[in-house]
């Protein structure tokens, strides 16, 4: 279960760099705004650790788990 919000909160970090809505982001995640609006503001201010990981996810082709059901 943590597994999935992990995954579930690095898509939405991947699809707020991509430029999704909030709307879709919480659609297709199923977090709520609130935490989608929380990776919004760690991605823009924060210590940059979803870079990170997004950024080895993308050199090292690893695949994140899809998000939760």
């Amino acid at each position: 279960r943590e597994l999935a919000e992990i995954a579930s909160r690095l898509q939405a970090a991947a699809m707020l760099k991509a430029g999704s809505t909030y709307v879709a982001i919480v659609q297709q995640t199923k977090l709520s705004s609130r935490t989608v609006a929380r990776i919004s503001g760690w991605l823009k201010d924060g210590p940059k650790g979803y870079e990170a990981v997004l950024e080895l996810a993308k050199n090292h082709h690893i695949h994140l788990l899809p998000a939760r059901n």
